[in-house]
């Protein structure tokens, strides 16, 4: 007697009661559908990196990806282009602060460093140092480094989209001034044409639908979508900073310590860490310089902040 081959059985079984393959098939359907979506999921995990997740760095590993500049190649050499009439730092009339380095003895090496005191001046060099401002630490906002992981790991165009227009808003020099109701307008009607366009491919859930589980991209739309104007309210009110760097910053010391250390062995010196901390952000967030403000307080005489008054 022949075997027959599972081709053959499924044949067979097909003509005999069909309703029995057709429901074969819908069950491998659903489980391969299922499958490829765990398979999905996994990939996405693997693809989280610093750069396009809140992943710390120290999370990558040697396996760091390399940085990703969203301008174009314009073909240019780097630096001024010909026909750039140029600029160097010229010295100022009236410097801030003027520091005089007086010459006490003779510096030629053969006379053993003769005493000039009393001696006339005969010549002097000027010389001039701009001392630039401190640098502030920026860490990139949350929703760009998911737009970005939707645009490099899902190809999603609108992601791209919708992320160079919050950074060019961004850098826009007329956001810091808050944006007239005409501007914002024409912004927020280009916010929602980028939306739009995410839709075509991700319609959103129809009411009735249950709560079906949606991909990455869905969800995030959803939140573009209900959270439109808290999304763009850094372009309404120039008090709305663009990203939230400052509440990471004031509690990154604190996950750092607990990183280093895993825990703080008393609740008292929890509380010192944290005063400590907390004066450091307060002084730095007034504009006072750090080791000045720390030597005030070993003195015993620390910086008091500027409070805000009743009509601020």
């Amino acid at each position: 007697m022949r075997v027959l081959t599972r081709r053959e059985e499924l044949l067979l079984l097909a003509r005999r009661q069909p309703e029995v393959v057709v429901d074969q098939l819908l069950a491998s359907e659903q489980e391969v559908k299922e499958l490829l979506a765990k398979i999905g999921k996994l990939e996405d995990q693997k693809a989280l990196n610093s750069t396009n997740s809140s992943k710390p760095p120290s999370s990558d590993g040697l396996a760091k990806p390399a940085p990703r500049s969203l301008r174009q190649k314009t073909g240019r050499k780097p630096g001024g282009q010909p026909g750039h009439p140029g600029h160097t730092l010229e010295q100022v009339k009236k410097p801030d602060h003027t520091q005089v380095h007086r010459l006490y003895l003779c510096p030629c090496g053969r006379c053993g460093g003769v005493l000039l005191l009393g001696q006339p001046v005969l010549d002097c060099e000027r010389r001039q140092v701009f001392d630039l401002p401190p640098l502030r630490l920026e860490v990139t906002e949350h929703l760009l480094r998911e737009l970005k992981f939707l645009a490099e790991e899902d190809h999603q165009a609108w992601a791209t989209h919708l992320r160079e227009f919050l950074i060019e808003w961004k850098n826009n020099p007329i956001t810091p001034l808050g944006l007239d109701e005409k501007t914002f307008k024409r912004a927020h009607a280009r916010y929602k044409a980028i939306v739009i366009e995410g839709r075509r491919i991700h319609p959103r859930r129809q009411p009735g639908q249950g709560r079906a589980k949606q991909c990455k991209a869905a969800n995030m739309l959803d939140r573009l979508e209900d959270y439109d104007l808290c999304v763009l309210a850094f372009l309404i009110d120039p008090d709305v900073p663009f990203t939230n760097n400052q509440g990471e910053q004031d509690i990154r010391m604190i996950k750092v310590k607990l990183k280093i250390s895993g825990c703080f062995r008393t609740f008292f010196g929890a509380q010192v860490f944290a005063r400590i901390r907390g004066y450091l952000s307060t002084c730095r967030k007034q504009g006072r310089n750090l080791w000045e403000a720390c030597y005030q307080l070993v003195i015993g005489k620390p910086f008091m902040p500027n409070l805000p008054t009743a009509n601020s």
